[in-house]
Order: structure tokens, then C-alpha cells, then sequence
């Protein structure tokens, strides 16, 4: 998989490189040698170091004088403060440049030292642009987040947007891993090939997962409950308030302050019972009966005046006091208020229970309850008085008892 690595061309002297070649001639210095290396090239290692600290000097502040003078020509904010967070990163990455330009540019490196320093360069540069590149996503996402999302979708969209920022990383990681190994003559193929199978093994082993997942982005999207709100899940028969969602799961915690956890995807297949959005205001009910020939008019006054007065009744919302079937033995009576909070429904309905009875005693309005006449029928019923105390009948020996 590893190809043979091209080699790098001897540079060709420039200008620069005759110049130096003509003053160690002319200074009659040329065909000496200092510590081993002949005296031109240590001219011209001179003139590489002035070039390369005159190049970083000047790079670097003419650099970042035009960067500043175009990003503030543009309307968004965005350039201006991406610039100023990859300031370091930046200023490096000129310095790697400069310093290649000028160390490469020497003829006195053997073709193993060229290669050796062309890929040290080429390494300092490649993990300067990466974390540039990583900086890039990660800026692109919390800008977003704090620029153009509201104040009040920032907690909802945070999952999505550092979903999308992992997803950024892991593109650009993959794009970067295949340029360095292109660099290196390793062949990518092969390597791909085994990626995607790897890729298609894990997606198939985490489809569950996968599936959470897709559902907790469906649910930030759609937005059928949010955290704070308190909802049923029909199917799952839970019922509490949203804590948080995430990725892939939601944390409900019911009254009893217990912390349940659902898999997202249980949660999209689950019929949704919101109580809190749009309106936490919630409507309950309690059923009466009253004794036949009551005034429904005066029920109606009486009971609907004392649920008013209940603590945790809205006052400005109806009650209601309906009169709903004739039973069996009395009228059958519906009465339905208003709470602000579906979590206050028990305390609430036991205070209005208590209200409504003392309300229709103090009326003189009878609640019937049913009653039952036990009759019991014995086989000795027509022998009348005949039977003494102790169950005998006259004319038999033995007594005949029945448990």
C-alpha cells in the first residue's frame, strides 16, 4: 500500500544563489571551507536566515494589516472575530511557510536531509491548517448559535448545533487523515474500502442508537414538548416533566421525584400529551348526584359559587354545573373548573370536593346514596309459628340446619 515516495528535485540556483556564488568569487573566498561546509554556502545560509526573519517581520504585520483592512470591509462579524480567534494558529503557520521557503532554497542538503525537512515542513504546516480548519467548525457553530439563533431556541438547538459541529470534525479529520496519507504514497484504497465496511458493521450494530438519535433531532425540531413542559406519554404510560432532551435520550421526572430516562425513539412512537404548551391552564371535573326534584337552578348556583371560592380555581374561567342523566335513584351531575398548573389537579380537586358537600348541606340539598333491602327466603317460610327459637320443627327427631 505504500508507494515510492518521489524524489526532491535539487533547487536550481536563483538570483539570489548566483549573486552569493559571484561575492564568494570576487572576495576571493570561494573553495574555502569552514567546519566542513564551503564558504558560499555559509553566505548564502546567512542570506536564507535574513530572509527569513525579514520575511516573518514583514509576513506577519503586512499579513494581518491587509487581513484586518478586508474583514472590516465586510458587513458581517463574523471574519473580524474568526480572524482574531485563529490569530496565533496564523502567525505560524506564515512563520513555517517563510522559514521552508528559506531553508530549502540551500544547496548544501544531501537528497535524504531535503526529504526529511520537506516532510517536517509539510507536518508543521498540515497540523497548523487542522487546527485551523477544527477552529473554523467550532467557531462557525457557536457564532451561529449566539448570532442568529433566538435567546429562547438557544437551549432547544444547542444539541443540533454541537451534533452538526462533531459531524464538521469528523469531516474534516477524515479529509485531512486522506491527504496526509496521499502525501506519505500510501495508498487510500484499500484503506477506504475497510472504513466503509467498518462504517457499515457499526451502523448496523448500532442502528438502535442511530435511531435514538434520528428521533432526538426530529423531536428539537418539531418541538412537540420542551424542557419544563409536563407531559403524558400514552404508550409508555409515563407521565412527568421534561428535565432534558438530548441526542438520544429525554429525562422525565414524575411527582415522586424519580428520574426516568426514554430512549428518544420510544418517545416518537409514543403518543404526546402536552399539559403545559401552548396554555398550562388545565380544566378538571368532579361527578355529583342529587336527589330527585332538587332545583337545577339552585345546584347550579350553589355549587358553582362554592368552587369559585376553592383556593387554585381560576376565578375568570367558567365553571361549569351540568346536568348530565337521570340514574336509577337520583340525577347524575357533572361539574368541571379551571387550575393553572396540571400539577396542583389532586389538592385541588379534594378541596372542591370538600366546598361542594358542605355547600349542599348547608342548602338543604340531599346527595342520595343508593341502598338494598336484603330478602331471604327459607323452605320452612309456611310452617309459620311452628318453628321454635332453636330452628326445630314439631314431628321430627333431629333438627334441620343450613350454613
Amino acid at each position: 500500500m505504500v508507494a515510492q515516495r518521489t524524489p526532491v528535485p535539487t533547487p536550481t540556483p536563483g538570483p539570489v544563489g548566483l549573486l552569493v556564488e559571484q561575492m564568494a568569487i570576487e572576495s576571493g573566498l570561494a573553495g574555502q571551507r569552514f567546519l566542513g561546509i564551503w564558504t558560499k554556502d555559509w553566505i548564502d545560509l546567512g542570506v536564507s536566515l535574513l530572509f527569513a526573519l525579514a520575511g516573518i517581520l514583514l509576513g506577519v504585520y503586512l499579513l494581518f494589516g491587509l487581513a484586518r483592512w478586508a474583514v472590516r470591509r465586510t458587513k458581517t462579524r463574523f471574519d473580524d472575530d474568526f480572524l482574531e480567534s485563529i490569530g496565533w494558529e496564523l502567525r505560524w503557520l506564515v512563520v513555517v511557510i517563510l522559514t521552508r521557503l528559506a531553508v530549502l532554497r540551500l544547496n548544501l542538503w544531501g537528497e535524504g536531509v531535503r526529504i526529511l525537512l520537506e516532510d517536517l515542513f509539510f507536518l508543521l504546516s498540515f497540523v497548523l491548517l487542522y487546527i485551523i480548519a477544527l477552529r473554523l467548525v467550532a467557531f462557525a457553530a457557536e457564532w451561529y448559535q449566539d448570532h442568529r439563533v433566538p435567546e429562547a431556541n438557544r437551549m432547544r438547538l444547542a444539541p443540533i448545533a454541537e451534533l452538526l459541529k462533531r459531524l464538521g470534525y469528523l469531516l474534516v479529520s477524515v479529509l485531512a487523515l486522506s491527504i496526509a496519507l496521499s502525501y506519505f504514497g500510501i495508498n487510500i484504497t484499500g484503506l477506504s474500502a475497510a472504513v466503509v465496511l467498518i462504517v457499515v458493521v457499526i451502523a448496523v450494530a448500532a442502528k438502535a442508537a442511530i435511531d435514538d438519535a434520528i428521533s432526538g433531532l426530529l423531536i428539537l425540531i418539531d418541538r412537540p414538548f420542551r424542557v419544563g413542559d409536563d407531559i403524558y406519554l400514552k404508550e409508555l404510560e409515563t407521565w412527568g416533566k421534561v428535565m432534558a432532551i438530548g441526542i438520544r435520550i429525554t429525562r422525565i421526572r414524575p411527582l415522586d421525584n424519580r428520574e426516568v430516562i426514554i430512549p428518544n425513539s420510544l418517545v416518537g412512537q409514543s403518543q404526546v400529551v402536552n399539559y403545559t404548551y401552548p396554555d398550562p391552564s388545565f380544566r378538571i371535573g368532579t361527578n355529583i348526584a342529587v336527589a330527585y326534584g332538587t332545583d337545577i337552578d339552585q345546584l347550579q348556583q350553589v355549587v358553582g359559587g362554592a368552587v369559585r371560592g376553592v383556593e387554585g380555581v381560576l376565578p375568570e374561567r367558567p365553571v361549569d354545573v351540568i346536568f348530565r342523566a337521570f340514574g336509577d335513584s337520583a340525577r347524575k351531575v357533572r361539574v368541571h373548573w379551571w387550575i393553572d398548573d396540571v400539577n396542583h389537579q389532586e389538592r385541588v380537586l379534594n378541596r372542591v370536593n370538600a366546598a361542594i358537600e358542605r355547600a349542599l348541606d348547608e342548602a338543604g340539598i340531599e346527595m342520595p346514596h343508593q341502598t338494598y333491602d336484603l330478602n331471604l327466603k327459607s323452605e320452612y317460610a309456611g310452617l309459620g309459628g311452628l318453628i321454635d327459637g332453636e330452628g326445630n320443627v314439631p314431628g321430627q327427631s333431629e333438627p334441620k340446619r343450613r350454613d
